[in-house]
């Protein structure tokens, strides 16, 4: 894999934890918690999907879906917070 390859996949690699960490903040149980369950709109582990490119690109953008779905407008509770209500769907 050359220089520019590896970078790309490290972006998309930060990308996606930024995208969890805009749904469930800084709780990193919650994140491995959501990488290990197998999630029904990506019909997979999503540690398993990111083994592969395709994977990893299908759940960044499900993650950046999510996150925008669900962050609240200035003045809100945080998304996460929202999260460890139950106030936002179980599958994220």
């Amino acid at each position: 894999m050359n220089g520019d390859k590896a970078q790309e996949l490290g972006l998309l690699f930060v990308r996606l934890f930024r995208g969890l960490e805009g749904l469930l903040g800084d709780d990193d149980v919650a994140a491995r918690a959501w990488l290990i369950t197998p999630n029904t709109a990506l019909r997979a582990k999503p540690l398993d999907m990111i083994q592969t490119v395709q994977g990893l690109m299908e759940a960044v953008l499900y993650a950046d879906s999510r996150r925008a779905k669900f962050c609240p407008p200035m003045g809100s509770p945080p998304a996460f917070l929202l999260v460890r209500l139950g106030q936002v769907e179980n599958h994220i």
